[in-house]
């Protein structure tokens, strides 16, 4: 068959053309048409969006052939004097306000966020804090309207520093500074935004808190330190005790006490202020061979609804002083006391042996979460650096940044205004940084 004819004996028109035996070709408009046949009057078949003999118009409520794109514009974004879809110049569909953009001025420009109907430049200003932004950049999401803050800066405009940071400042990589309130000093961790004056505890003073008041001290690990000279024996006299540095070299206060044939058993009167849990060390000299087995108890007062608690103590021989870590079956030698009077008995199964003190530690001086101080703030590369700090590596972008071609770039003045970012394509500067290898 020739090429506009078709079927088995070339009696037809050939796929795309009609009116035999002229079999003139349909020309239905690829765009309009759902393929390139037409029927024997050599109407097409059209999609939706089209009309006319060869798809090739648009029907009554679509604009822009070939598009055909409905009139869908955004109310907000379309300038009070817009007038219809037909009524803008050819290839346009909607008039968008001076701030709004888009097919159908439904998204606001950059720098810009919160499209209204009620505003005449369809967006409001970001407004981003630059001292608190990403490299100073001043673009936010075009919907939500927060800017790209550093790392510890938040708020929509990036002007607030974030919880236990104060001293907002754009020369400072990530916007703003540690507190670094002591952790057993102040109240909190947190500051004061703008001098970084930690709230401190009563009787503690400082920037970071970590200072007394005159005439007031910090507690020490033995802050409850029981001296076994100061003690007593079972008939109410002071116990015997020595100061003999050969014997018990380096002791506490004015000695230490004996245990011996005279005096198998102290004891002491003691005021607990707070319950808790306390764990006991004791400082001894032991000049048997064997290992001294003891007893320590403590009693409560009677009007006090508490129970006697005892613990088992073993020190083994020794001729230098020594710091026992005691430990037990029950709750692995630790004893809880309640607040009020007790009286503390110390009892040994053989003599030669010296205890110089012991001391009650309680709960909140060994609990790992009281030692645990978190740090946040950054610090330079140094092997030899002894700051509690943490190393970073350069932070990543928000996941909602964005990339924007140099030629997109603006340069925003104090007054707001803008203006577009001068361009050099010399490699003068890239040779003087060193990094013209690294661009295209």
């Amino acid at each position: 068959c020739k090429g506009n004819f078709g079927g088995t004996k070339c009696n037809d028109c050939a796929v795309g053309y009609f009116n035999f035996p002229k079999c003139e070709q349909c020309k239905c408009h690829w765009k309009g048409s759902t393929g390139v046949s037409c029927d024997h009057s050599g109407n097409c078949l059209c999609q939706e969006r089209f009309e006319g003999q060869k798809c090739d118009q648009c029907k009554e409520g679509y604009y822009n052939f070939p598009y055909c794109e409905e009139c869908n514009c955004n109310p907000a974004g379309l300038v009070a004097e817009f007038g219809g879809c037909d009524k803008v110049e050819i290839g346009k569909l909607c008039e968008c306000k001076e701030r709004v953009k888009g097919r159908i001025c439904n998204q606001c420009k950059d720098l810009y966020w919160n499209l209204q109907m009620n505003n005449p430049y369809g967006c409001e200003d970001c407004r981003c804090n630059q001292n608190g932004t990403i490299s100073r950049i001043g673009i936010c999401d075009t919907v939500t309207g927060d800017c790209m803050c550093k790392a510890n800066v938040q708020g929509r405009t990036c002007n607030m520093c974030k919880p236990n940071t104060y001293q907002l400042n754009s020369a400072r990589f990530f916007g703003c500074v540690d507190c670094e309130c002591d952790v057993g000093g102040a109240v909190s961790s947190d500051c004061d935004k703008f001098t970084g004056q930690c709230r401190c505890k009563s009787r503690i003073r400082g920037k970071t808190c970590s200072e007394t008041l005159d005439a007031t001290y910090f507690p020490t690990f033995y802050q409850f330190q029981y001296e076994t000279e100061d003690w007593y024996n079972p008939t109410g006299s002071p116990a015997r005790f020595g100061y003999d540095e050969e014997i018990f070299p380096n002791h506490s206060w004015r000695g230490y006490a004996i245990f011996s044939p005279l005096q198998k058993e102290i004891f002491t009167n003691i005021t607990i202020t707070r319950t808790s849990i306390y764990k006991i060390i004791i400082n001894y000299v032991n000049k048997n061979s064997d290992t001294v087995n003891g007893i320590l108890r403590f009693l409560p007062n009677e009007w006090m609804n508490e129970e006697e608690q005892t613990v088992s103590i073993s020190m083994e021989p020794t001729n230098q002083p020594k710091l026992l870590y005691v430990t037990g079956r029950q709750m692995n030698g630790m004893i809880s006391l309640g607040v009020g009077p007790w009286q503390v008995f110390l009892q040994a199964d053989k003599f030669d042996l010296y205890i110089d003190y012991i001391v009650l530690i309680p709960q909140a001086y060994y609990d790992p979460s009281l030692f645990q101080e978190k740090r946040t703030g950054p610090c330079l590369y140094n092997p030899l650096n002894n700051l509690t700090c943490i190393l970073y590596s350069y932070p990543d972008y928000p996941v909602n940044s964005k990339q924007l071609p140099v030629t997109d770039a603006l340069v925003v003045n104090e007054s707001g205004q803008h203006k577009p970012s001068m361009l050099d394509d010399s490699t003068e500067y890239l040779q003087k940084l060193k990094t013209e290898d690294q661009f295209a």
